[in-house]
């Protein structure tokens, strides 16, 4: 990477892609640099695919999800029961930026849809084939981390050597996954723990697993089978109460 502000994206006919999209010659094309506050939730989705990978190579029994946004980040938990000891968290922290060092390569790949739902189902991995199943459309772009196994969703920078700035703030039992100010990517917002906003919001995501929908996934399922009203009438018994 040259310079501390590089080009990290493309506006092709004001819509963001990856660098590697194929132009056919009549688009209007601008470039993005990383100091950009358009390159933000670029940025964002990048540290998150790192805080996956990383935590796939230290607890591959257990997968981390990302809950909901607090604070100035994003709560985030393993799927297991014990909570994250703070020595744990300090090493994802440092797995992370051990990839960030090795500057790997993000690179997009076009599936079917069907396909992809194979895959994760041959994975395992029931939230991502719950998500996929739902969408309308017949392709989906998944991005790969260089050497890795591992798929993520969602627009990714050219490689992690991109991210200049996150930290994960111990938030039993979990952590707090903080990536940079919005057009400053080498400094990490300040940080203010809200014990009692944090408990509602927890509250809340117990409340929607209890009633079956604890992803879009799920979500999109109700709505296909024309249970709306149902989850409807939950909502507003516990909104009463």
């Amino acid at each position: 990477l040259q310079g501390d502000n590089p080009v990290a994206l493309a506006s092709i006919n004001g819509r963001r892609t990856p660098l590697a999209e194929t132009l056919s010659g009549d688009e209007r094309v601008r470039l993005v640099r990383l100091r950009d506050p358009q390159a933000q939730s670029t940025i964002q989705r990048t540290v998150q695919f790192l805080a996956v990978v990383a935590a796939e190579q230290l607890f591959p029994e257990h997968p981390l999800y990302f809950h909901f946004s607090y604070d100035s980040g994003m709560y985030c938990e393993l799927e297991r029961a014990e909570p994250l000891t703070d020595d744990e968290i300090a090493r994802l922290e440092s797995r992370m930026r051990d990839l960030v060092t090795q500057d790997l390569r993000l690179t997009p790949q076009r599936f079917g849809l069907r396909a992809l739902l194979k895959i994760f189902r041959r994975r395992g991995d029931e939230r991502a084939w719950r998500a996929t199943k739902y969408l309308r459309r017949d392709t989906m772009v998944m991005y790969s981390m260089e050497g890795m196994a591992t798929m993520y969703y969602g627009r990714q920078l050219p490689s992690t050597g991109y991210v200049k700035a996150f930290r994960l703030v111990p938030e039993s039992p979990g952590f707090v996954l903080l990536t940079n100010d919005k057009g400053r990517p080498d400094a990490v917002p300040a940080f203010t723990r809200q014990p009692k906003l944090l408990e509602t919001l927890r509250e809340d995501a117990r409340w929607l697993e209890s009633i079956g929908v604890p992803d879009t996934g799920s979500l999109n399922a109700h709505i296909v089978e024309g249970r709306t009203a149902e989850l409807i009438r939950v909502a507003e018994a516990r909104h009463n109460q």
